[in-house]
């Protein structure tokens, strides 16, 4: 750590601090790698979201790739992008990506990343380089052979050989490309919907000089900060890991911002954690107006309708239907907003749906 004292400072400073062995004090350097777009209660809500969605992950994994894996939770932390993959060597597993037009990146280990797309396309493994495949396979059959004439058990299945890293590294072809985003896309989507950000313009790259660098955005001004999440996968060719790194500029909202105003969930009820994460659409009728039919037909832009609702009248909120609280209207930072009065689910009603005319 440097300072702008000289050394006679220093020990003028350390005489007067309390004698021989006293500690002077340094202004700490920047650094570079210290980033805070996001509060810490920010992180940990991210780290809270992202481990509840991990079972999900994990059920499209197996469904839609057919990738068998357990998934867990690493690193989840703010990083500055710059010189993020100058450590990635080439090839790459690499999908890019924007959002609000920041590029982000999910890297992918390469050869478990090659395996798991000829797994996916049907493709066999590489055969071993062994030149005494031959010599191998036959004394194994006869050893099996030998196992049969013993018991009349049906033989065990050879394990398979352990997966070597360095048969599958190399490029990915177009087709597999395309593959991988598929692939990646179901960890990027799920991680980004949870902490509030919309991806778009997804590619894989062929090379590293084809990823765009964080300083490469599009109608926005470009920002280094990167909430890094990092998925430990569990599959039957060993551990691996992906990382992604989502621009957070473009988020929704604050990942805290709705915690605290959250309905509390009835003493004694507790939520399904798959049930979790579904969206449920909230309705408040407002008000009604009636009009004759001749005044209906005669309306044009810019005639204004009166609706019977005025500030701090009564409203029902209903979801799917159902009336589960009452409230009073209001306005909030320039909108319209209920204040929560008493929660009417234990009167509920199911309300039948409206009729509609054409």
């Amino acid at each position: 750590m440097s300072t702008n004292l000289s050394s006679e400072e220093l020990r003028a400073l350390a005489a007067s601090g309390g004698g021989d062995g006293a500690t002077v004090a340094a202004v700490s350097q920047w650094d570079r790698g210290r980033v805070h777009r996001l509060s810490s209660d920010d992180v940990a809500e991210a780290r809270r979201r992202i481990g509840r969605s991990l079972p999900k992950i994990e059920s499209l994994f197996a469904e839609l790739a057919g990738l068998r894996a357990e998934v867990r939770l690493g690193a989840c932390h703010e990083v500055d992008a710059e010189g993020l993959l100058d450590d990635v060597e080439d090839p790459p597993a690499l999908v890019c990506f924007r959002v609000g037009g920041q590029p982000g990146w999910c890297l992918w280990d390469n050869p478990i990343a090659i395996a798991t797309i000829e797994d996916v396309l049907g493709g066999a493994p590489p055969p071993p380089e062994s030149d005494d495949e031959e010599d191998d396979d036959e004394k194994a059959e006869a050893d099996s052979d030998d196992d049969e004439d013993e018991d009349d058990g049906e033989p065990a299945e050879p394990a398979p050989p352990p997966f070597d890293p360095e048969l599958y590294r190399r490029a990915l072809t177009p087709m597999e490309r395309r593959v991988l985003v598929r692939v990646l896309r179901i960890a990027i989507d799920e991680v980004a919907s949870v902490v509030g950000v919309d991806v778009t313009e997804y590619a894989a790259v062929s090379m590293l000089k084809y990823a765009p660098t964080w300083r490469e955005s599009i109608g926005a001004r470009p920002d280094p900060h990167r909430l890094a999440v990092e998925l430990v996968l569990e599959t039957e060719r060993g551990e691996t890991a992906l990382a992604i790194h989502l621009p957070m500029a473009g988020a929704r909202r604050s990942l805290t911002a709705d915690v605290s105003v959250a309905a509390d969930v009835p003493e004694g009820v507790e939520v399904p954690e798959h049930l979790d994460a579904i969206p449920v659409q909230l309705q408040a009728e407002l008000g009604t107006a009636e009009l004759t039919l001749n005044d209906l037909i005669g309306l044009e832009p810019g005639d204004v309708i009166p609706i019977d609702a005025a500030i701090g009248d009564p409203i029902h909120l209903r979801a799917d239907g159902v009336t589960f609280a009452l409230g009073r209207l209001g306005t909030h930072r320039g909108h319209v907003a209920i204040r929560l009065d008493r929660d009417a689910r234990s009167e509920h009603k199911r309300t039948p749906p409206t009729a509609e005319t054409n």
